[in-house]
Order: C-alpha cells, then sequence, then structure tokens
C-alpha cells in the first residue's frame, strides 16, 4: 500500500509540473506514514539479496556440476542405488525448496516490481531497481532475472542429461 501511495503521488507531481493538475490537488496526507512504512519494510532488500544469493549459488554450483557430468554419467550395468540417490539429491535439494524459495521470491518481483521501477524512475537508482526488479522478457540481458533464468536452465539441462544416461524418469 506504501509503495502504491508514493507512486501515485509521484505521478501526481509529474501532472503538476506539466500543468495537467494544480499543485493544490496533491494528497500529500498518506506521505508520511508511506515513507515510514517503506523505511520499516525489509522485503525488498531482503528479496534484492536473496535473488543475489541464488544466482552466485546457482552460477558457482553449475560451474562445479558441469565438469563432474562425465563421472557421474550412467553407465550400461549401472547401479539402480546410485540412480536413486542421485534422484533424491535432485529432489531434496533443488526441486523442494530451491525452487519454492526462487518461486517466492519471484512472486515479490512480480508483485513489486513495476512499482518500484516507476517510483525511482529518472532517479540514480533506477538502474539498481531495474536490474533486481525488471521482467527478463524483451529486456537486457545482464538483468537479475534474465541471469537467474539462464543458470536454472543451465542446471535443469544438467541433470536431464545425467537422468536420460540412467534412462529414468523424472522424479517428482
Amino acid at each position: 500500500m506504501a509503495l502504491a501511495n508514493l507512486v501515485k503521488l509521484k505521478t501526481d507531481i509529474e501532472l503538476a509540473q506539466s500543468g495537467r493538475i494544480s499543485w493544490h490537488a496533491l494528497d500529500v496526507t498518506n506521505l508520511d506514514s508511506a515513507l515510514t512504512e517503506l523505511a520499516r519494510s525489509r522485503i525488498i532488500a531482503r528479496n534484492m539479496r536473496s535473488q543475489s544469493i541464488s544466482l552466485l549459488w546457482l552460477m558457482q554450483l553449475n560451474d562445479w556440476l558441469e565438469p563432474q557430468l562425465a563421472l557421474l554419467l550412467c553407465r550400461p550395468g549401472h547401479s539402480k542405488q546410485r540412480q536413486e540417490i542421485l534422484q533424491r539429491i535432485l529432489v531434496r535439494n533443488f526441486t523442494g525448496p530451491i525452487q519454492q524459495q526462487l518461486s517466492h521470491s519471484r512472486h515479490i518481483q512480480r508483485r513489486l516490481g513495476n512499482m518500484l521501477q516507476s517510483l525511482y524512475q529518472g532517479t540514480p537508482h533506477a538502474e539498481r531497481i531495474e536490474y533486481f526488479f525488471a521482467e527478463t522478457t524483451g529486456g537486457p540481458k545482464d538483468l537479475l532475472n534474465a541471469r537467474l533464468n539462464n543458470e536454472l536452465k543451465r542446471h535443469v539441462h544438467w541433470w536431464q542429461k545425467l537422468r536420460d544416461s540412467c534412462n529414468s524418469t523424472p522424479a517428482g
């Protein structure tokens, strides 16, 4: 609510600057409470940190896993137990908690992204907000969400290669 109030006020200020509305028409009654609420809220900072850590972790994990693939691929007569262990690792450590955390983070990004970009547009913080909150479709490839999507695809592709070598069905 605070973010929406601040975006509306910014829009109204821009309209007043262009002479389309009167300066007296600006509603600043909720300005102090909106600024206080935004300052107290840690959701934006936590989400930015969470996504940064997720990206770094996935990049490092993928960089470590890729050279290991040749050693882990199933060979003729492979052990089914080994295959089951690898599938459990996938489900327990990736499919479950990591995807759930990233999904939650993406939900926040989608809910707040446009408002934050509107609020900070034209400020020194606009580029940083865009990096964290811009949608991935049609945008620069160096935005955090685009980079995160690429790393997720890279990780899933690694697991698919491993699974395919074992002729197993997807876990889940």
